[in-house]
């Protein structure tokens, strides 16, 4: 039990039972603080004043803190998967509205503000970006959609208990249907 206490950011005191729990989650890169929430049983904080360091120097680098944020937001969410699907669904739609303000400047004489300068521009250097732009949307779209398959492989792989059962009651007599 003293291997997996020693990679611990924060102090716990815990019983067998969560560190069973604990155990369970058979995952390689753990965020006990998460998982001890997961695993849901009753918590109590105790404050307790820390002296300054006797001698040495932190371990915790700024490197290893970094990693260990990442980690715990990478273990507990699939945002950043689902922000480069929306980013890439924004990146379509203004490309979409460019081309429209494109389009009724090249057909009319509006005035548009600062679409005036493409005015000048020559034709192919417009619909080139336009067609960038255009592809890149679509392939951050893509990308987010393969990211979404494997974070759902991801989080069957990781194996985490579904449901933790604290006790079970058995009956005395079966049921007739």
């Amino acid at each position: 039990m003293s291997e997996w206490m020693s990679t611990l950011g924060c102090f716990l005191y815990i019983d067998s039972k969560v560190a069973d729990r604990l155990i369970a989650c058979s995952e390689k890169n753990k965020f006990y603080v998460g998982l001890r929430a997961m695993v849901g049983c009753n918590q109590i904080a105790v404050p307790f004043h820390r002296e300054k360091r006797y001698a040495g120097s932190p371990k915790q680098t700024f490197k290893r803190l970094v990693n260990y944020a990442l980690n715990a937001y990478f273990s507990f969410s699939f945002i950043p998967i689902r922000i480069l699907t929306y980013f890439g669904l924004f990146l379509i739609f203004s490309n979409i509205m460019f081309c429209t303000f494109l389009i009724i400047g090249k057909v009319t004489d509006i005035p548009l503000g600062y679409f005036e300068l493409l005015r000048n521009f020559p034709g192919y250097y417009t619909s080139t970006v336009i067609l960038i732009m255009f592809v890149m949307g679509v392939q951050i779209i893509f990308t987010g959609v393969i990211g979404e398959y494997v974070a759902r492989i991801f989080e069957e792989v990781r194996n985490r208990p579904y449901y933790i059962v604290e006790k079970v009651f058995e009956a005395d007599k079966k049921l007739e249907l």
